[in-house]
């Protein structure tokens, strides 16, 4: 698997899902990653992560040569890959910039599964500017060259059969919980009112700005509710000074050491994703 960002940190839900996917692989993975992130947890010795300082994470603003050194590295990766004779390479993009892995691999006649994810999708094909009509149009040469796409849902598959990509090359996956994990929903012990989880990167476009205020407008006729925005992100400062009530707006970063936060899914009673766009 070739993946610039992996956690953790568990930064975004799209991580989470690849995360936990990789976890549930019954095969053995090695997976290509930048220097950034910390040991992951919970894979146990099948998996094995291999990081490279030339790879370059979302986490980060990289420079126009540190991304044009990346776009280079990734040739010298796939030779990498293919003189190891893997059965397939995994592309997690992240962003639609990285989609260039796809037709790179398949030069070197690779089976390639690609990772897509709605929201990179529709910044790159309704976009205006000039940025978003390159991806849009990177997007289409290189989505379609994959031999199949795995995404979370059935809007993003529609976006991309809509968009080019043959139908029968997509399959959905949903989130998964982990399988040590209750999946049943219900309120803490004790606990009285309705409990609301929301999970994402904590950017303005996101929406959690309009999430926060819904729920302390619900306060007003129903003062039990709580909130739990599970995430981080530039917006984290500013989203903790809008909370007006007793909510707890959690930092994935700081998840690590109570528990399995990949599975905080099944912590709420209804779990909500808003969106400003």
């Amino acid at each position: 698997m070739i993946s610039p960002d992996f956690p953790p940190p568990f930064v975004g839900g799209s991580l989470v899902y690849v995360y936990n996917l990789v976890r549930h692989y019954p095969g053995r993975l090695d997976v290509f990653t930048s220097s950034g992130g910390r040991a992951p947890i919970g894979l146990g010795e099948r998996h094995r992560i291999v990081r490279s300082r030339l790879l370059v994470g979302s986490l980060v603003d990289p420079s126009r040569l540190e991304l044009l050194v990346m776009y280079a590295y990734f040739v010298v990766l796939a030779l990498r890959v293919v003189a190891s004779r893997y059965d397939a390479v995994l592309v997690n993009p992240g962003v639609v910039g990285n989609g260039i892995l796809i037709p790179i691999f398949k030069l070197f006649r690779m089976p390639v599964i690609g990772f897509a994810y709605a929201e990179e999708l529709t910044m790159a094909l309704r976009g205006r500017g000039l940025k978003s009509r390159l991806k849009g149009l990177l997007f289409r040469i290189s989505y379609p060259l994959a031999d199949r796409l795995v995404v979370v849902s059935d809007f993003t598959k529609r976006t991309l059969v809509g968009a080019g990509v043959p139908e029968g090359t997509v399959v959905v996956i949903p989130p998964m919980l982990s399988e040590t994990k209750d999946a049943r929903i219900r309120l803490p012990e004790g606990e009285e009112g309705a409990s609301i989880l929301s999970v994402g990167r904590v950017v303005r476009r996101k929406g959690f700005d309009l999430l926060v205020a819904a729920v302390a407008a619900l306060t007003r006729r129903f003062p039990d509710i709580t909130l739990d925005i599970v995430g981080a992100g530039p917006e984290s400062a500013r989203l903790a000074r809008q909370v007006p009530m007793e909510n707890r707006l959690r930092d994935v970063n700081r998840r690590e050491q109570v528990g399995d936060q990949t599975n905080r899914q099944g912590d709420g009673e209804s779990l909500h994703g808003p969106g400003a766009e």
